[in-house]
């Protein structure tokens, strides 16, 4: 089971699946002040408390259960540390690029690319074409707004 702990210590989601060793390596680990990932069996003492907290936990629902079903643990758990990412820098002022978010998470511009897409395509993040501060065309800004109504409609995927 791959489960999403808060760090007050509420359970976030969590999907049944056989996850490797890798797992200990998710771009999850040690970014922004969201989550923690483990593997085992768990029960959860604490609930959300705050809108925030609820509003994190539907996201990381969506965003695991929303996506295909052939999508291993570890693909989902790259989509909700590309979204912890997004939401760190929003945080932070900076422009949530695809550059910013790869060099914070340290993965590929193109992987960072894909997945942010199939984040706007669930629905969890905003992407706006701003012009280039240097050479010509533009580039994506992602930010995590999200209309949590908008949940109630099924998976794109």
């Amino acid at each position: 089971m791959l489960a999403v702990f808060h760090e007050r210590g509420y359970l976030v989601t969590s999907v049944q699946w056989p996850l490797d060793s890798s797992t200990a390596r998710s771009p999850l680990r040690g970014k922004g002040h969201f989550t923690t990932i483990l593997e085992g069996d768990f029960h959860p003492m604490q609930q959300p408390i705050t809108i925030n907290d609820t509003r994190f936990a539907a996201i990381a629902n969506r965003i695991i259960h929303g996506l295909p079903t052939y999508m291993t643990g570890n693909m989902k758990t790259q989509h909700l540390g590309i979204y912890v990412a997004i939401l760190v820098l929003n945080e932070l002022n900076h422009e949530a690029t695809t550059t910013a978010i790869s060099t914070y998470t340290g993965m590929a511009t193109t992987h960072v690319a894909k997945i942010a897409n199939n984040l706007v395509k669930l629905g969890v993040v905003q992407r706006t074409k701003a012009h280039a501060t240097h050479g010509r065309g533009h580039q994506n800004l992602y930010t995590p707004e999200v209309d949590l109504r908008q949940f109630s409609v099924p998976s794109p995927f």
